[in-house]
């Protein structure tokens, strides 16, 4: 199959399903950082770090939009790597306070 021409059947599906995966991975992320943003505006309590993490979470809607069925690499790359932060809140914020993580996958 040429690069040009979309997978054919099952694995078309799969493709497609683990797209969605990733997205709702990433979106957990974002969902994360989002509600860590509203309590330290609504607190007062450090609004350097709220803005440290908005801009956290643009990065991580960009990432988001660098979901592609087309690239199942990527997206097993984006799942492996995020999956396992976003069920665990200690590691997740230990990756969002080291930079380099946030776009290793």
């Amino acid at each position: 199959m040429s690069e040009s021409q979309p997978p054919e059947g099952d694995d078309h599906y799969q493709q497609i399903v683990q797209a969605e995966v990733a997205m709702e991975v990433i979106n957990r992320a974002r969902t994360l950082v989002q509600a860590r943003i509203v309590e330290l505006e609504e607190t007062c309590r450090d609004p350097i770090e709220a803005e440290r993490l908005a801009v956290k979470r643009g990065q991580l809607y960009a990432v988001l939009r660098t979901v592609d069925y087309r690239e199942p690499a990527r997206v097993s790359a984006l799942i492996d790597h995020w999956g396992p932060l976003v069920r665990d809140e200690a590691r997740f914020w230990q990756a969002m306070r080291d930079d380099r993580s946030l776009l290793a996958a």
